[in-house]
């Protein structure tokens, strides 16, 4: 059974249970770097207690936005390096826009 909790958006990722979380949604739409302008931020997610590999946003069930949990265990070197690279760029990007 699925249970609902706040977690919070930060610069770091979303954080949840003493894990941290990232989706391909929040890069784009830059929730991070939102949290690092702004400071963190509130948001529901969807859980299910024996397994928090990922949590679900704006949903009451297993289907919609999913977001995973970043750590070595369930990431090879590989899709972490290209997590951060994409996260970097984003940055860069929004650095270059806040200087003009």
């Amino acid at each position: 059974m699925n249970k609902s909790d706040l977690a919070q958006i930060t610069s770091l990722g979303i954080l949840f249970k003493h894990h941290i979380y990232s989706c391909q949604t929040a890069i784009r739409e830059e929730w991070f770097l939102n949290a690092w302008e702004n400071g963190p931020q509130k948001i529901e997610v969807n859980y299910n207690p024996d397994d928090l590999t990922n949590i679900y946003i704006g949903i009451k069930s297993q289907e919609g936005l999913v977001c995973r949990v970043i750590t070595f265990q369930y990431f090879s070197n590989k899709q972490l390096e290209e997590y951060f690279l994409e996260f970097g760029a984003h940055r860069n990007e929004w650095r270059r826009r806040k200087r003009y």
